[in-house]
């Protein structure tokens, strides 16, 4: 039975395949190998980097080339909201939205998939858009959205997803409550 043979890589003399070491020029073929296996850590590095890359591309998209709200003043005299937007190298916008538009007051608070909360307030608009007022990570802004509801006379919703179930004392977490005001 013969035994598969390669070509040397130094000197192309041909040598058995289960070789150490070249017969003819002693060159040896298991540091040929760990020059293979390091091509794959190279290509590894080289995909880690274009993950990165790719990575750092969206967040500086998501964080320097968006509008942003600034500011939001509720103005009863006027009986509007008045919302300032921003972007980074932009003059900012506003807009203006009539008490009469709005239907209700909204928060919703969530979860995050790797923890963390979130709380937005919107204005619900009588033909069921929802106008973005305030948002957080640090806090709740049940406060910030009942005083909205109050200035603007309307109803405050509160959906609550941050967590399912129930509390030591009973309390169910889920669902959605409703606080007319």
């Amino acid at each position: 039975m013969t035994q598969p043979m390669q070509d040397c890589p130094s000197c192309g003399n041909e040598i058995p395949v289960s070789a150490t070491r070249c017969k003819h020029c002693f060159h040896d073929l298991s540091q040929h190998e760990v020059g293979k296996k390091s091509g794959g850590a190279i290509m590894g590095v080289i995909v880690l980097l274009l993950v990165f890359l790719v990575v750092g591309g969206w967040m500086y998209q998501s964080v320097f080339n968006t509008t942003q709200l600034g500011n939001v003043t509720v103005d009863p005299k006027e009986q509007r909201v008045v919302l300032v937007y921003t972007a980074l190298g932009e003059e900012p916008t506003t807009r203006q939205v009539p008490f009469d538009d709005i239907a209700s007051v909204e928060m919703q608070a969530g979860a995050y998939l790797i923890g963390g909360s979130h709380y937005e307030v919107y204005l619900v608009l009588r033909d069921g858009d929802k106008v973005l007022v305030n948002k957080s990570t640090t806090g709740t802004l049940e406060d910030y959205a009942n005083n909205i509801a109050k200035h603007t006379n309307k109803s405050l919703t509160i959906i609550n997803n941050v967590r399912m179930g129930k509390d030591i004392k009973g309390f169910d977490g889920g669902g959605s409550s409703t606080d007319p005001k």
